[in-house]
């Protein structure tokens, strides 16, 4: 079960099984509190509205690094009005206002 919060992996790139949505969902449950740039709501916002993605209002519930094809990214869990569901990006690092693309994307139940 995904809990905002709980342990929390090394910090840093981990390596990637797999770029597949088993994967990332799979990498979901290690992820931690927003920090970083991506604790700030109105730059997830930018990014996501620059990357194009749907509903860029979710609320982000967690971040972890998660590389994709050699290149950095980050994981961001959002959640959805769906009760359970979550929404899983892989956006690059430097995502903000002006800048940004999805890498990855998937949901869990």
């Amino acid at each position: 079960m995904f809990r905002p919060g709980g342990d929390r992996p090394a910090e840093g790139p981990r390596p990637v099984a797999a770029d597949t949505p088993e994967a990332l969902r799979n990498a979901a449950p290690g992820a931690g509190l927003p920090d970083g740039p991506f604790a700030d709501p109105a730059r997830v916002q930018a990014c996501l509205i620059a990357a194009g993605a749907a509903d860029p209002d979710a609320p982000l519930l967690a971040t972890r690094p998660y590389p994709v094809a050699g290149q950095p990214g980050v994981l961001l869990v959002l959640g959805t009005a769906e009760l359970g569901r979550l929404r899983l990006l892989v956006v690059p690092p430097d995502c903000g206002p002006g800048t940004g693309r999805v890498l990855l994307e998937g949901s869990a139940p």
